[in-house]
């Protein structure tokens, strides 16, 4: 599977783009997404410290848990996960539970996020009296590991880019004119905004939180990386200093983390048929759709006394599987007035 795909008429948008998936995304088939890479980056010095258990939280179709358990499984530490229901009422949680009770996880569910904070300590105590040495692994991520492993995916892309961009973008800028993808917690538009080129505009289309909280704590994220000596590490890859075009959308949430609707989820069956790349509708499929609502408003560019459009690439970040409930009305029966058409 190429891990950058052109679409010469993307679906629903009816233009060009340009599709990449991470290498180290590829061989991911059971949900971790690009969690598994901060987690790769992280994992290592927690050994070092001394640490052999991890507690944990996520909802039932979270990336993180699946990637976290996956990785302890690996390293032979203890992992200890508090699963919340995804809402709605759609998502099948037991395949996901089935996995994680595969990688050994320990797997404790709560109805309701508001009990989350003192069940956490509640498994830390437990955990401490049987003597392990535990670490609270936050489910937003760190970002003193995650830029750097958004960094390298960086190089990762634009090595891809430099391969194809000489025969499809002529006018010889190192990156592509925008990239947008899916956002939930800021983490990955951090690291993509120091690791591409200051030519790229970036697009992160939020899944659950407003626009304002997002952009606020990118730029948290980017203070504490950059008093950090892993941002002196990692000064090689840095493209460019952090004030390259970023904007953040929130007006495709469709009511927030989980909430999706029968189009959303034939969307989400057309792409992974068409890329043979999993779309799911939480996060990839909901901000392709954000996408193609916000390419549909833009107008043509003016470059050498012609119009052209610019080069996009949707910037895929995982997972590889979710599970919605079988037996569900058909899509095709489905009403197709709630997705943000493109035309």
């Amino acid at each position: 599977m190429l891990s950058l795909q052109f679409w010469e008429d993307a679906p629903l948008i009816r233009r060009p783009i340009w599709v990449w998936v991470d290498a180290l995304l590829e061989s991911d088939d059971q949900g971790g997404g690009n969690k598994a890479q901060i987690i790769a980056e992280q994992l290592p010095d927690l050994m070092r410290q001394g640490y052999n258990a991890v507690v944990s939280a996520g909802s039932e179709a979270s990336n993180h848990v699946q990637a976290l358990a996956n990785a302890c499984s690996d390293s032979g530490l203890r992992c200890d996960l508090t699963l919340y229901p995804v809402p709605g009422g759609w998502y099948d949680p037991a395949p996901r539970r089935q996995q994680l009770a595969e990688a050994g996880a320990m797997v404790h569910r709560i109805e309701h996020v508001d009990v989350l904070a003192q069940t956490m300590l509640t498994r830390m105590d437990v955990l401490a009296q049987q003597g392990h040495k535990t670490y609270y692994w936050h489910s937003d991520g760190n970002p003193i590991y995650a830029i750097p492993a958004y960094l390298k995916a960086c190089v990762r892309f634009l090595d891809a880019w430099g391969r194809v961009g000489g025969k499809t973008h002529a006018r010889g800028l190192e990156g592509p004119d925008q990239v947008y993808l899916a956002a939930g917690t800021g983490l990955t538009l951090t690291g993509l905004r120091l690791g591409l080129p200051e030519t790229t505009a970036l697009h992160g289309i939020s899944i659950a939180r407003d626009a304002r909280r997002i952009e606020t704590d990118v730029d948290i994220y980017l203070e504490q990386f950059m008093l950090d000596k892993k941002a002196l590490e990692m000064n090689n890859l840095i493209m460019h200093q952090p004030f390259k075009r970023m904007l953040v959308d929130d007006t495709h949430r469709m009511g927030g983390y989980g909430r999706i609707d029968p189009d959303l989820m034939r969307l989400s069956q057309v792409l992974t048929e068409r890329s043979g790349i999993e779309f799911d509708p939480i996060y990839t499929a909901k901000a392709y759709a954000g996408m193609c609502a916000l390419l549909d408003r833009q107008e043509f560019k003016r470059r050498n006394g012609r119009q052209e459009r610019e080069t996009v690439v949707f910037w895929h970040t995982g997972p590889r599987r979710i599970n919605p409930i079988p037996d569900q009305p058909t899509f095709e029966e489905a009403p197709t007035h709630t997705l943000h058409r493109c035309r």
